[in-house]
């Protein structure tokens, strides 16, 4: 794996994990930085197994490293070729956004999506504005909250334009003017929502 992108020299200095979390990043960003638009398909000339384990182990050299940012997880979530056990640790990461992802790979276990949808009902702060900002925020979760006695989370959820229909109606009633105008600037208001507004 390490010589599709260091030399000799290097590949002696760096882990395997740090390796895999550099192609990650690649891969990532490639359009915006890298001149060549093939680099995604490396990762698809190895075999299954070595893919796996450099998404396993890039994954798992973010989270040791401690980043703020999501980066890699968010990639890995997302890739085609990601691995159940690598998707079940995503499934308990600290960025709901990066959970949210690895909730909607193909590969994500069913029997998972419910115990992650109860821990995602627990979050608090900027961890809740968060998910209930993603358009991939479970309906349920939207319509749970909906009711909550904080503007900014009524305000996020108002603003999302994957909240069901009868929330958004439901919202309507809001005293709030804040939630008032996200109803009004969500392109998935109800047109008779959004007469009530004006």
């Amino acid at each position: 794996l390490a010589s599709f992108f260091v030399d000799d020299v290097w590949s002696d200095q760096l882990t395997v994990g740090q390796i895999s979390w550099m192609t990650a990043v690649l891969a990532k960003t490639q359009l915006k930085v890298l001149p060549f638009a093939n680099f995604p398909s490396l990762n698809r000339s190895l075999d299954s197994d070595l893919a796996a384990l450099q998404i396993e182990a890039a994954v798992a050299y973010e989270q040791e490293r401690g980043t703020v940012s999501s980066y890699v997880r968010m990639w890995a979530a997302e890739e085609p070729t990601c691995p159940v056990q690598v998707l079940r640790k995503l499934a308990n990461d600290a960025d709901p956004n990066v959970v949210l992802a690895a909730m909607g790979h193909p590969a994500f276990p069913p029997e998972e999506m419910e115990p992650t949808k109860q821990r995602l009902l627990k979050l608090r702060g900027k961890q809740l504005l968060t998910l209930l900002e993603n358009k991939a925020a479970p309906s349920e979760i939207l319509e749970v909250k909906s009711k909550s006695k904080e503007r900014d989370v009524r305000k996020a959820i108002a603003g999302n334009p994957s909240t069901p229909a009868h929330v958004l109606k439901a919202l309507v009633q809001d005293s709030s003017e804040l939630i008032l105008q996200s109803l009004a600037k969500n392109p998935s208001t109800p047109v008779d929502v959004l007469q009530t507004l004006f």
